[in-house]
C-alpha cells in the first residue's frame, strides 16, 4: 500500500490514524495484480471499520479522530482501498495460470 505525502495540517492523531489504516488494510484487504484496487477481504462498511478503529484507540487510551476526518483520511490517503458491493468468488487469471 502506498501513502500519499502528509499534509502539513494533519496532526499527529491524523498520522496514528493514518498509521493504523496502513496496518489494518495491509492485513484484510484482498490483493489483486490485475488492478491497482484492493478490496477489503470482510464486506464490513466504513463506519465499521472506523468503530473498530476507535475501539483499539480507546483501548490503548489514545486520541483517535472523528468519523469525518477518518473518512477524509481513507479517500487521500487509501483511495485504492474499496469496499466492495458484491463479494465476488473465484480465481483471477494470474492466480489461475
Amino acid at each position: 500500500i502506498k501513502l500519499v505525502e502528509l499534509d502539513i495540517s494533519t496532526g499527529i492523531i491524523g498520522r496514528h490514524c493514518i498509521n493504523w489504516m496502513h496496518v489494518y488494510f495491509s492485513k484484510h484487504c484482498d490483493i489483486m495484480p490485475t488492478t491497482r484496487r484492493l478490496p477489503l477481504s470482510n464486506n464490513f462498511t466504513r463506519h465499521e471499520v472506523y468503530q473498530e478503529y476507535k475501539d483499539d484507540m480507546l483501548l490503548q487510551c489514545v486520541p483517535y479522530v472523528q468519523y469525518r476526518h477518518f473518512n477524509r483520511l481513507w479517500k487521500v490517503q487509501f483511495n485504492n482501498v474499496v469496499i466492495q458491493r458484491k463479494v465476488r468468488m473465484g480465481v483471477c487469471s494470474v492466480c489461475a495460470s
